[in-house]
């Protein structure tokens, strides 16, 4: 296999990534393979040239700020000097805020049921200072909540559209992810996904591709749009995610 970054010989045994992409029109299957080594330095020079912070530059970043190495490839000391790893930590960490703020929002309706007894409890089989705890029998998620919206959901994929702003909900295997994407714009998303039963906060960003005040401004109008009761989520056998 020849690298399509470099034009060298990949090896057998070095770790090396595969691409495939489908041509809609013909249904023409195209592979492309590249050194591990190349694609994390292509990652590095797309956030150096556009801003953008996307999903697996954001572990390179976690991984190297935690002096960790990356599984089947030594960093040179070189990935780690400069600004940019502090740089995508520093830029993402309010992004982290934003989407706990948008769970709290959005995915509990503005509600906190895991400090209530009367709605909650413990989780069964595990220490009470871990902060786990279900819903009772006889309670559910809070009403008006797109946490109960899921759980009461007839289909696994919903979607909606506001003001030019696209909408997906998917849950399967007791996840849920939420998507919030610029209509027209398939390289500009971020999603957050969560736990589909919890009644605690254990959400998080899951995927992302977008500058940073652009994901921010995402998240900002969906927490937005929410509180003004204009997502209507409905049914669509087409639900997907941009990858």
């Amino acid at each position: 296999m020849i690298c399509t970054l470099c034009g060298n010989l990949i090896p057998d045994e070095a770790p090396f990534i595969t691409t495939v992409s489908i041509n809609t029109s013909t249904g023409d299957r195209r592979e492309t393979f590249t050194h591990d080594e190349c694609d994390f330095l292509r990652r590095k020079a797309d956030y150096a040239d556009t801003g953008v912070i996307r999903s697996k530059l954001w572990l390179d970043a976690a991984l190297i700020h935690q002096g960790r190495e990356f599984k089947n490839v030594k960093l040179r000391s070189a990935h780690r000097d400069g600004p940019w790893v502090d740089k995508v930590i520093g830029e993402m960490a309010p992004i982290e805020e934003i989407a706990k703020e948008w769970e709290q929002v959005v995915w509990f309706g503005g509600q906190t049921p895991w400090e209530d007894d009367t709605v909650t409890e413990p989780y069964p089989g595990l220490p009470e200072h871990m902060g786990c705890r279900s819903y009772k029998d006889e309670q559910g998620p809070p009403p008006g909540s797109l946490q109960e919206f899921v759980v009461n959901a007839t289909y696994k994929g919903y979607g909606a559209k506001v003001e030019g702003i696209q909408y997906l909900s998917y849950s399967m295997c007791g996840r849920s992810i939420f998507q919030i994407a610029p209509e027209g714009q398939e390289d500009t998303y971020i999603s957050i996904i969560l736990d589909e039963t919890s009644a605690v906060p254990r959400g998080g960003v899951n995927k992302l591709q977008a500058t940073p005040s652009m994901a921010l401004e995402l998240v900002q109008t969906a927490i937005q749009h929410w509180e003004d009761g204009k997502i209507k989520l409905e049914h669509g056998e087409d639900i997907g995610f941009l990858l």
